[in-house]
């Protein structure tokens, strides 16, 4: 049994992380879109439905947007750190450029809005999204509007740095940007990248970087979960190390969504399950697969 030096005291670290609670959604089922480790993303079936794919940084690796792209769908890429993709693809469209908060044409770095216009995609609903865009993530999400979410059928991305919501300025930026996507997106898949560390922030166990699967939520009922993340459609991005098990708040499933004692639930939960560092600090906490 491991003990808390000190019982938490920040309501604003637990509510933060309540913006990251899992729910299951019907009518579509989940399905693994590219290979089993780093790249790799969880999206629901509803494929048939689904249009142009927007892809927000490649990389080295395009395994997600070949899955799609061999299922008929048109792949819009954008990565500024690449000269050229890495392999070719009749439905590939591949820009140099990136996403940003605010346009600069000078950096190649555009809005959501724009790139969404300057491809003839306006008034559309039936778009993918996909980022992976190393903590940016954060400052595109406030910036974007809700007409410009809503093109889209699903959102998947990977947020970074979460061991720092211990400190109030990023934390007003993860809220902003969670909340502007829960206002009309439901998170339906999560799951921590094993890249990453488990730690401790005033007292709860967090994941420094986890993916985070959304569908806009007029198209699926939602209820409350009950699934242990990782699932058997997830793999470690990291295949030589075990993946991080998500036996914590806001991710281990509660009785009601009104739940009066999530917030003693969660620091029980953190003290069984975790040991490490105390400290907020974040450093080397016990891997949990």
């Amino acid at each position: 049994m491991f003990t808390l030096a000190k019982q938490p005291h920040s309501s604003e670290v637990f509510d933060a992380l309540g913006l990251m609670t899992p729910y299951e959604v019907a009518p579509f089922n989940k399905k693994r879109i590219g290979w089993a480790r780093d790249g790799g993303y969880v999206l629901l079936d509803d494929f048939d439905d689904v249009g142009p794919v927007y892809s927000i940084e490649i990389g080295g690796q395009v395994s997600f947007d070949e899955t799609l792209a061999n299922a008929g769908k048109h792949i819009f890429m954008f990565d500024h750190t690449i000269e050229r993709l890495p392999v070719g693809h009749a439905n590939f469209h591949f820009s140099r450029e990136c996403l940003g908060a605010a346009n600069d044409e000078a950096a190649a770095i555009c809005i959501l809005d724009h790139l969404i216009r300057r491809h003839d995609h306006a008034g559309r609903s039936d778009l993918i999204l996909k980022m992976d865009i190393e903590g940016a993530e954060l400052d595109i999400f406030p910036a974007v509007s809700r007409e410009t979410l809503r093109h889209f059928r699903q959102i998947v991305f990977e947020v970074h740095g979460l061991l720092g919501l211990g400190d109030p300025a990023f934390r007003a930026r993860f809220v902003a940007a969670l909340s502007s996507i829960n206002s009309d997106f439901t998170l339906f898949h999560v799951h921590a990248n094993n890249y990453g560390n488990i730690g401790f922030v005033d007292g709860f166990a967090v994941a420094d970087v986890i993916e985070l699967s959304y569908v806009r939520s007029d198209l699926v009922e939602k209820k409350i979960s009950t699934r242990i993340y990782p699932t058997p459609i997830d793999f470690p991005n990291r295949p030589q190390h075990p993946d991080h098990l998500l036996w914590f708040y806001p991710f281990l499933p509660v009785a009601s969504e009104a739940n009066e004692g999530a917030f003693l639930k969660s620091i029980g939960t953190s003290n069984r399950v975790l040991g490490g560092d105390l400290n907020g600090s974040g450093s080397d906490a016990p891997n949990l697969g």
